[in-house]
């Protein structure tokens, strides 16, 4: 257990523990003689410990569990227990509240009909956001989706037409990210049929989650074979200095990584000059080195990790820019979008395709997650770009 994770669980068993205590003050064993009370108490007080108990094993031990549950699909058991802590936890906040502000001479729950109208109220408002919440967590950041878009370019040579790049971006290898999941990812990549399949960046969150990385690996040796596979780095490899170590692992398992540099892609005696930049958050990027020898007036297609680097993009007039980062928010509101967008021009560049000049700009959602592990409105996104020449 981390750092993190045993802060968490001792705030957790302190927090129930004077929740426990209260509701146990509050015996009415002792202190009515209502047998209903009595029996309400007895059931209330037998599947608060029982969920206690479930919730302190499924944080202990749930590595022990986690086979059990893939293999029985029994994530629906996992949803029940959230929305039903979440439930409980108001009620149980409203036990303190009693126990903190208020003196009660007679020691027993409170009965009366507007604290049962209360407690209702915050019951029926827990299972509005556990619902949500729990999905979110559990399904909604898995639930993946294919954006598939045929894009007319000036630039593109006739060999060059219905080509297709495939792009998955911030994989965020972690506990919440693994191998199941990334094989299925690359099973829908299959599906596509592509010619090229693009990464993006960002493949680890932070130096704990490098022990999931080779689940990633090892999903990638499955990829189709018409695919030719480029990557390049995000802000998370260079966050803790391990760029050299995924560049290497990459590169091992078949990558062309681009690091302020290009490759060129051959076809019908025609070219695709595909460059890579590494990412500008800690000023690595170098456009000026990848794109040395590159012919700016043919048919360019630019991988950078940050979509803030399009102004530039477009100013060396490529063809397409493909980005990753901003995760779409994550978590979107209705009527209102993304709520909280990693780039200096806002919600602007969050998602999907734009044009600043004669450059498109294309940000992909990503497949993983940064913490809140959470999805709202805002599913993991597969691209698939099929290359077209404009009419003019």
């Amino acid at each position: 257990m981390s750092i993190p994770q045993l802060i968490a669980f001792t705030i957790y068993l302190v927090l129930q523990g004077v929740i426990f205590f209260e509701i146990i003050r509050k015996n009415p064993w002792k202190t009515s003689s209502s047998i209903n009370k009595k029996l309400l108490y007895s059931i209330f007080l037998v599947i608060y410990l029982c969920f206690n108990f479930l919730n302190i094993f499924i944080i202990l031990f749930y590595k022990s569990i986690a086979w059990w549950v893939r293999e029985y699909s029994l994530e629906s058991l996992l949803y029940a227990i959230i929305i039903f802590a979440i439930i409980m936890s108001s009620p149980a906040l409203y036990f303190i509240f009693t126990y903190i502000f208020k003196k009660h001479d007679s020691g027993s729950l409170p009965v009366d009909e507007n604290k049962r109208g209360l407690i209702k109220k915050i019951a029926l408002s827990g299972l509005a956001l556990g619902v949500p919440i729990t999905y979110s967590m559990y399904k909604g950041i898995k639930d993946l989706e294919i954006t598939s878009l045929r894009l007319p370019l000036k630039d593109c040579p006739k060999s060059f037409v219905g080509y297709k790049i495939v792009q998955i971006s911030d994989i965020h290898c972690s506990a919440f990210i693994r191998g199941d999941y990334l094989s299925e990812v690359i099973h829908q990549v299959n599906n596509l049929a592509g010619d090229l399949l693009v990464l993006t960046g960002d493949y680890l969150t932070g130096m704990n989650d490098r022990k999931y990385f080779p689940e990633f690996l090892e999903a990638l040796k499955k990829v189709d074979s018409r695919y030719s596979i480029s990557a390049v780095l995000g802000n998370h490899e260079f966050w803790e200095n391990q760029d050299d170590y995924v560049e290497q692992a990459l590169t091992n398992a078949g990558v062309r990584v681009l690091r302020n540099s290009h490759q060129v892609i051959s076809r019908g005696g025609e070219n695709l000059y595909l460059v890579g930049i590494d990412d500008i958050t800690f000023k690595r990027d170098d456009i000026q080195l990848a794109t040395s020898g590159v012919p700016l007036d043919k048919l360019t297609v630019l991988l950078s990790h940050n979509p803030d680097f399009i102004p530039t993009a477009s100013k060396y007039s490529f063809s397409l820019m493909l980005s990753g980062h901003t995760h779409g928010g994550q978590v979107q509101l209705p009527f209102i979008g993304p709520v909280i967008v990693p780039s200096r021009f806002g919600r602007r560049y969050a998602e999907g395709l734009h044009k600043m000049n004669d450059s498109y700009l294309y940000v992909n959602r990503g497949i993983g997650v940064i913490s809140p592990p959470i999805r709202f409105l805002c599913r993991p996104e597969i691209t698939k770009i099929t290359l077209d020449r404009e009419v003019t």
